[in-house]
């Protein structure tokens, strides 16, 4: 949905379309937020490295650490390439 309201009119090729929702499919899925039996969440990541992740439930500093841990330049992978 968020590919189509966002984006509706701005993507005009079919194709461009498609790929918009395939990677957007990987940031926005039920798997993100699936918990384990405990009631915690999975690990999920965005990419295969597991550089690439949610934000995990924590206090500021644990965010800001892990904002800093992020590289300069964003690897392919985050782009599912």
């Amino acid at each position: 949905v968020t590919g189509h309201i966002c984006y509706g009119g701005r993507v005009t090729d079919d194709f461009d379309r498609r790929t918009l929702l395939c990677i957007l499919g990987i940031y926005f899925n039920t798997d993100v937020l699936a918990k384990d039996g405990t009631g915690d969440y999975k690990d999920y990541a965005f990419s295969e490295s597991g550089i690439y992740r949610p934000a995990s439930i924590g206090n500021l500093d644990s965010h800001l650490e892990y904002f800093k841990s992020l590289p300069v330049v964003d690897e392919p992978e985050i782009f599912g390439m």
